[in-house]
């Protein structure tokens, strides 16, 4: 109902059903007249944070963001006829609450944290001080090239830690769909003689491209001059790669934690299942499977899932 919503400019019922589904409350309408208004107005229920697992509830609250954007400039539009800069100063207060919620019980990924940590318009550096997230400190991310604290200062915008990148130039194959809703298709190098990977005889998508260079020893780049002491040390060519967006990690999670995880935390607990049409436990999306038994109780069951019957057999 939400697209619905904002396709229609309807952004104050869009962001009331929002604060509805992330944090169990009923807002009818918005304030926006001095920066504190919005998180005057915000009241949360603690359960509400486990019923969305933490990429969607993510994604959420970045749209409730935008919405609550769209409703105060059409609010100030029918306050005032003149074209004023459109002050985001409860849209920003508003954030900063939220990004530390979420960040200190880390309902949402560290993704989220720096999409919302943009709209504030400083150093991430400077935005996570005093701020306690476990996955930013388990992961060990960085937060930003540089450790002065004056160049940090200094800074007037957002900014954040920067990977080192290589750079690649392939031929793309042409599409005939539309141009906005092709995945781009690129020209394979030439197999070698004692080659097998057949991602060497077709075409490749982006992510296979990489692969393929990195394999063939065209990456990483050596040419970089800021970077030739530090790149003359990595080892080129024979790389191997998956493109799974942490899949492996997150299988081999399920496989050694599930069984501690649901031994931990009662079945019934209304964290772990939340309707009878779900079959694996919340956030982890598959294991251990639940069905009814057949006693009048209607009492739900642990079975094998998926992952422990490959494992058995």
């Amino acid at each position: 109902a939400v697209p619905l919503l904002e396709k229609r400019d309807m952004y104050v019922m869009a962001s009331s059903s929002l604060m509805t589904i992330l944090f169990g409350t009923e807002v009818q309408s918005f304030c926006f007249d001095d920066p504190d208004a919005l998180s005057n107005q915000f009241q949360y229920n603690q359960h509400a944070q486990y019923l969305l697992p933490r990429r969607n509830r993510g994604k959420a609250i970045e749209r409730l963001l935008i919405d609550l954007t769209h409703a105060h400039r059409k609010s100030q539009k029918k306050k005032s006829n003149k074209t004023t800069p459109l002050d985001l100063s409860p849209i920003q207060g508003f954030c900063r609450l939220l990004l530390g919620n979420t960040a200190t019980s880390c309902s949402i990924p560290f993704s989220s944290i720096r999409n919302l940590a943009r709209r504030l318009k400083a150093p991430l550096t400077k935005t996570m001080d005093g701020i306690s997230n476990d996955e930013m400190q388990l992961l060990h991310i960085r937060l930003d090239n540089v450790s002065s604290s004056d160049e940090i200062e200094s800074c007037t915008g957002y900014r954040d830690w920067t990977p080192e990148t290589d750079v690649a130039v392939a031929n793309a194959i042409s599409n005939d769909r539309d141009e906005s809703s092709k995945r781009c298709a690129f020209v394979g190098w030439e197999s070698n003689d004692n080659d097998n990977r057949p991602e060497s005889t077709r075409s490749l998508n982006v992510e296979e491209l990489a692969l393929e260079l990195y394999h063939s020893a065209r990456l990483p780049n050596t040419n970089d001059k800021d970077n030739k002491d530090n790149v003359s040390n990595v080892p080129r060519g024979n790389w191997e790669g998956w493109h799974n967006e942490g899949g492996h990690a997150r299988k081999l999670f399920r496989i050694m934690f599930l069984q501690a995880v649901l031994e931990s935390t009662p079945v019934d607990d209304p964290t772990i299942f939340l309707t009878p049409y779900q079959h694996s436990p919340h956030d982890l999306h598959v294991g251990y499977q639940k069905i009814a038994s057949d006693d009048c109780n209607k009492k739900f069951s642990l079975i094998r899932g998926f992952y422990e019957r490959r494992r058995r057999a």
